[in-house]
């Protein structure tokens, strides 16, 4: 694992992964296909749900590690 949080430096080490750790390999793609990935269809509860988010945004905040340290 990298020990430096430098974003220069994030190559400069590396894990080892075991094929033991990878269940099965990874099916082979056609680097030139188009990949077929269709929306997926809500439910009843899941429509609702996105328009109480849609309707409603939240800001996103963002917090200095000082004040994440402090709030535990």
């Amino acid at each position: 694992m990298p020990t430096s949080t430098n974003p220069k430096e994030w190559k400069s080490r590396f894990i080892f992964v075991s094929a033991a750790m990878i269940p099965e390999s990874p099916p082979l793609r056609n680097a030139e296909a188009t990949i077929e990935d269709s929306v997926p269809i809500l439910s009843a509860d899941e429509i609702v749900q996105w328009k109480h988010m849609y309707e409603n945004p939240t800001r996103a905040f963002t917090f200095s590690e000082g004040i994440l340290a402090m709030g535990g």
